[in-house]
């Protein structure tokens, strides 16, 4: 704070106490103007207001209105000091009860000690006015970001509801096979990405994905992907050629790799892509960095499937294991995403995936049931997005 910001208004009949007080404080920097009548100072302050008024303590606007209670009404920013030749009690209390942040004896012989009166009420004023301003700051921001944040929940309503209509059919049944599914996100949107298809009558197809990282990013991936999905099944017919269902597994994932690479976008995927031959029961697929494993149901007991690769959308060039698995008449194959050992007990890795495998229930693996086994109901917020994804066969 520089005192030469400041001006400061001294109020006294004495001409000679003016401007010695002017001396005062422009020796100390300070800005001045006297006035020696009530009249003139108040058409001062009307022009341009001070940052501080000294007054002698007698001067009156009127009969009843002293100009200390006077400026503490019309100016209560403008912080003033009393002077007087008197020293009586009642007088410094009446100075006080009007407004006055300081009450000096005349003749003043140590200056200093105006000066630092002075002083700190224009700190004083000058910390209130940045204050105010900073409130005042602050409550347009806090307004502006309260809006924002409503837009905010509502793009991303917006986006949930955009996720959920793409996601396919919960139940879909065809050749005595059922898919269901279920995706709860950790926020609005979702990195967790599910679809599957009857393809050419005979052939199902599915995938459970998850994007790495949190909020829209993997979200609009999510979109990406299973619109690439389609269009590489629907119009380049990579799927058309059932006679080796390796190739066209190999073919796809690869597809999806390179494409995702050539983004260059930071996120990755990891994913279970795989294919029922519904006559024969055979179950291809293949695992890119994706756990848990799927796990299948049968006969009252569960285990997961064999399987490793790299996740996509970081190594070009890369090549996955076609994993083959002969479905039991009876069975229930189960996916997660990653999001569900979050929330599950255990030290590590293999002790999660144990509590996983004793927590699916052996007969109903219905949604609902495994859902209420792993009693996703009773977490407020879950820390990432949790997908699921059940594919059975002859359980009622």
């Amino acid at each position: 704070m520089q005192n030469s910001e400041f001006t400061v208004l001294v109020i006294d009949e004495d001409v000679s106490t003016c401007r010695r007080f002017s001396k005062i404080l422009e020796a100390n920097n300070l800005r001045s103007y006297s006035c020696c009548d009530v009249s003139s100072a108040l058409s001062y302050i009307e022009r341009s207001p001070p940052d501080l008024v000294i007054t002698e303590f007698t001067i009156d606007i009127d009969v009843n209105l002293g100009i200390a209670k006077f400026l503490n009404q019309r100016y209560p920013s403008i912080p003033v000091i009393i002077t007087s030749k008197d020293a009586h009690a009642a007088e410094v209390i009446s100075a006080f009860h009007q407004g006055a942040v300081d009450y000096f004896i005349k003749p003043i012989t140590d200056t200093r000690v105006l000066i630092e009166a002075v002083t700190d009420a224009l700190e004083q004023r000058h910390f209130s006015s940045q204050s105010k301003h900073s409130c005042s700051e602050l409550k347009t921001i806090n307004a502006q970001l309260r809006t924002r944040i409503t837009e905010f929940e509502q793009d991303q309503r917006a986006g949930s509801l955009i996720q959920q209509g793409m996601l396919p059919a919960s139940p879909f049944t065809a050749c005595d096979y059922k898919c269901t599914h279920k995706v709860v996100p950790a926020l609005f949107l979702s990195g967790d990405c599910i679809d599957y298809a009857l393809l050419d009558k005979r052939y199902f197809a599915f995938y459970i994905a998850d994007v790495s990282g949190h909020g829209s990013a993997p979200a609009f991936v999510t979109i990406w992907l299973k619109n690439l999905v389609a269009q590489l099944v629907r119009l380049r017919q990579l799927l058309a050629d059932f006679r080796s269902i390796s190739n066209a597994l190999h073919e796809l994932i690869a597809v999806i790799n390179d494409e995702l690479i050539a983004m260059r976008l930071n996120n990755h995927i990891t994913m279970i892509l795989g294919i029922i031959d519904t006559q024969t029961h055979e179950l291809f697929y293949i695992v890119a960095g994706h756990l848990p494993l799927p796990m299948v149901v049968s006969k009252g007991r569960a285990h997961y499937l064999e399987g490793r690769g790299k996740p996509l959308g970081l190594f070009p060039g890369n090549e996955w294991k076609i994993h083959q698995y002969k479905l039991p008449d009876v069975f229930s194959l189960v996916a997660f995403s990653d999001g569900i050992l979050e929330v599950l007990s255990g030290n590590d890795l293999l002790a999660k995936e144990k509590t996983l495998l004793e927590s699916i229930p052996r007969v109903d693996t219905s949604i609902e049931s495994i859902t209420a086994a792993l009693k996703l109901s009773t977490f407020d917020r879950i820390p990432d997005d949790i997908a699921i994804l059940t594919i059975t066969r002859g359980f009622s």
